[in-house]
């Protein structure tokens, strides 16, 4: 078992001190940050996506790479990037350019996002994220392993015996994870392919998870795969010499950072659009019902971690699961931190 480090960029005020630093002395924080996570032996550090918010690392690749010119061992990951929005092509050149850089350090973590402004801004209708999700992770992975790619698809336009420059420093390409939820297409999809899995513990208590980590498993074992799968999850965390003080330091940030979405002048209620994305964005298991809360900022962190990312919502929404109505039987193997391993795969 591994840790890394996370960081969603949250450019918010402080609310013990009432002051906002500037976006380049947050940028600046990160990347001190992960210097000293390494020097205190974490493992890895993962920079989450996110357009028009508070959040404000939009392209965590850049900062990825001023990362890696000041560690050495220290793996470079997302926590997400938003594959539905992006195109791969472009994608698989920026990450390899900084595998080179960083002598084979490069891991990436995709996902379809929560938040449909980001949908809005490029054109990409919500209700089919996953679809373009599946495309565009298929087309990835061909570009980054295969020496030339001939490919049409309905997300972008086709390729004709397309060669990526640079290559991967690992080979044949680096790792790549698949954010998941409660729900078991992305599962399904990671097992096919081949690929990691990483879960948003952030939403909610290890054991909602229980059921979509067995279904990885079982997939990943049925699809014969020679190597051995990595299952990752993500918690908040807060380290003081005593419980009282971790929340009473925290407590504000937290709550300022859960309703920095409202605050950004992008948030909306729920929509009919939205009611058909998530449709769209849904899957049977064994916690299936979900609703769309009206739009109002969480206030606490009892009510953030009722979240899940399983579906899109507009800023100042929120999506709700049903408690699993039967007993969990087992827990994952790795609950509580990211694994790694030098290996591509």
């Amino acid at each position: 078992m591994e840790l890394a480090l996370v960081s969603l960029g949250d450019h918010i005020t402080d609310p013990h001190t009432n002051t906002r630093i500037t976006q380049a002395q947050k940028f600046r924080l990160i990347v001190e940050h992960a210097v000293r996570g390494e020097q205190a032996g974490f493992a890895s550090v993962m920079l989450g996506e996110h357009h028009f918010t508070d959040y404000i690392l939009s392209v965590p690749q850049i900062l990825l790479a001023s990362i890696a010119e000041r560690t050495t061992t220290l793996l470079l990951n997302t926590g997400v990037t938003l594959l539905p929005t992006q195109d791969p092509l472009r994608l698989a050149e920026d990450f390899n350019t900084v595998d080179q850089l960083s002598g084979g350090r490069v891991e990436m973590t995709v996902g379809r996002g929560i938040l449909v402004s980001t949908y809005d801004a490029v054109g990409v209708p919500a209700a089919a994220s996953r679809e373009a999700f599946a495309e565009h992770l298929e087309l990835l992975v061909s570009l980054l392993e295969q020496e030339h790619v001939t490919w049409t698809g309905a997300w972008r336009g086709p390729l004709e015996n397309v060669r990526v420059e640079p290559r991967s420093f690992q080979q044949p390409r680096f790792p790549l994870w698949v954010g998941g939820g409660v729900g078991f297409n992305s599962v399904d999809l990671a097992a096919r392919l081949g690929l990691h899995l990483m879960l948003p513990g952030v939403f909610g208590k290890v054991a909602m998870f229980v059921p979509a980590t067995t279904r990885f498993r079982e997939q990943w074992d049925a699809h014969g795969h020679a190597w051995t799968p990595r299952v990752g999850t993500v918690f908040h965390a807060h380290v003081a010499r005593t419980s009282q003080e971790a929340r009473a330091r925290w407590a504000p940030h937290y709550r300022r950072t859960s309703t920095s979405w409202t605050r950004s002048g992008t948030a909306r209620a729920c929509s009919t659009r939205m009611a058909a994305a998530a449709s769209a964005s849904t899957s049977t298991s064994s916690c299936g019902r979900r609703r769309c809360a009206a739009a109002r900022p969480r206030s606490s962190i009892a009510s953030a971690r009722r979240a899940t990312c399983s579906g899109l919502m507009s800023p100042g929404c929120r999506w709700t699961s049903a408690a699993c109505p039967r007993p969990l039987s087992s827990r994952p193997s790795t609950s509580s931190a990211l694994t790694s391993s030098p290996s591509w795969r």
